[in-house]
């Protein structure tokens, strides 16, 4: 019995520990998002991953939410995909309603506007190399020359000997790989990265196949990934510069089990990784079980004056105005590797709404009246009185259904002009207009 409660608890901390651990190693669906605001819309731009091969799909999510009580306009709206990248137009919709969230997703293509193809013989074996590149790297008509480097050739000995790595090989080739333009020159370094696709040889290990640049100094190193393409098995590395190159398998099962941790941490669907989520997604349902007069206006008050000594003047500036549409523009950029290339999804749109307006300011002594027109349902900000200095003198909420707001016993300077601003909630300007008292006082 001893034993049974002891095996029990062995398994229950193993099962506990997992659970942690898949907890810490998944990742969201969406790995790279941005996300930007303003005036209460939110808008997320999202992938799965940052870096995508040729050939791969982006899943994309554009998330737009009004964290508004009331309805905006989305005008001048812009989803711009990088080149390499291509999909359905995406549309976004004209009007948010209040409180909405609203998802778009789509699926797009990393496309490869270039690529050409060579084969290599490596001991007896015919090896396809290609290179595959998005749009604007390479020019169209290029051509992939690619050869063995063969024991015989003096540069195989000192490529040997430049290699960091030579005290774990159990197979190696080097490669010379160029590509020539249509007019018969080479390119010596490209503004962009291509895909180079290297056919895996037979009887070398597949997924711990390492390739690197062979220099005098450090070899430069890539982040290799494996394909099979029409039965084929390839492994790919981005690159932007050519020749020369070792393809290497690892000699020692250390080297091998350190190469296949990083495979892991780039590949997806393996079974380590759908035990991660298959645990994950157990922890997370057990979790589920168990937010001046300045505006020009016509001296009314020199109108309205009356020479009445100790005679209460009321002075009106009554500017009717017209609704007034607050406007903010925002933009998420969000930046991703596609085919090695540094690329950059764009959407961008204007948030509008129609806001309340000043439309009458009435003084009377030390008050101040300042009619609003309608006050959308769900709307508030802050009405200001300041000085000309823009020093605030009294401040007021503003929401519906009251329109008419009333500043008392306050102490005005004689002749003086203030100013009467309506700001929303985001701290935009809706309306302003201003006033300025009796040279006497009144």
């Amino acid at each position: 019995m001893k034993k049974r409660r002891n095996f029990f608890k062995v398994c229950s901390s193993f099962m506990v520990t997992l659970l942690l651990a898949s907890s810490f190693s998944y990742q969201s669906v969406f790995a790279a998002t941005v996300t930007q605001s303003v005036s209460g819309v939110n808008v997320s731009v999202s992938t799965d991953k940052d870096s995508y091969e040729i050939g791969e799909a982006v899943k994309l999510e554009v998330n737009l939410e009004n964290t508004n009580n009331y309805n905006v306009g989305l005008n001048d709206v812009n989803v711009n995909l990088p080149e390499g990248l291509s999909s359905e137009p995406i549309v976004l919709p004209s009007t948010l309603e209040a409180n909405a969230n609203v998802t778009i997703e789509k699926e797009a293509t990393v496309d490869a506007s270039f690529e050409n193809w060579t084969s290599v013989n490596l001991n007896g074996q015919d090896l396809k190399v290609g290179i595959k590149a998005v749009q604007g790297i390479v020019e169209p008509g290029s051509q992939l020359e690619a050869t063995i480097v063969q024991e015989s050739d003096p540069n195989y000995a000192t490529y040997l000997e430049q290699t960091d790595a030579k005290d774990r090989i159990r197979h190696i080739a080097f490669l010379n790989l160029a590509l020539r333009k249509p007019d018969g020159s080479l390119y010596d370094q490209l503004d962009g990265s291509v895909t180079v696709y290297l056919q895996a040889p037979e009887g070398w290990g597949y997924e711990e196949l390492e390739v690197f640049f062979v220099s005098a100094g450090v070899d430069e190193q890539f982040e290799e990934n494996y394909k099979t393409i029409d039965g084929i098995k390839y492994v790919t590395f981005n690159t932007n510069h050519f020749s020369p190159y070792a393809l290497m398998d690892p000699l020692t099962q250390e080297d091998k089990q350190k190469a296949e941790s990083k495979v892991e941490s780039v590949k997806t669907g393996d079974i380590t990784g759908s035990l991660i989520l298959l645990l994950s997604m157990i922890l997370v349902i057990s979790f589920l079980l168990a937010f001046k007069f300045k505006n020009k206006a016509r001296k009314i008050l020199t109108i309205a004056l009356c020479f009445g000594i100790l005679t209460q003047i009321i002075y009106i500036n009554s500017n009717i105005a017209s609704a007034a549409e607050i406007k903010q523009e925002i933009t998420a950029n969000l930046n991703i590797v596609l085919g090695g290339n540094p690329s950059e999804i764009n959407v961008s749109f204007e948030v509008s709404y129609d806001a309340p307006t000043i439309e009458t300011i009435e003084v009377d002594g030390d008050r101040v009246s300042v009619t609003c027109s309608e006050i959308l349902n769900g709307w508030e900000g802050r009405l200001i009185l300041a000085d000309a200095s823009d020093i605030v003198i009294a401040e007021q909420s503003v929401s519906s259904p009251t329109t008419v707001y009333t500043f008392s016993e306050l102490n005005l300077d004689d002749d003086t002009t203030y100013n009467v601003t309506l700001y929303d909630s985001y701290g935009n300007i809706a309306s302003s207009d201003s006033f300025t008292t009796d040279m006497y006082g009144y």
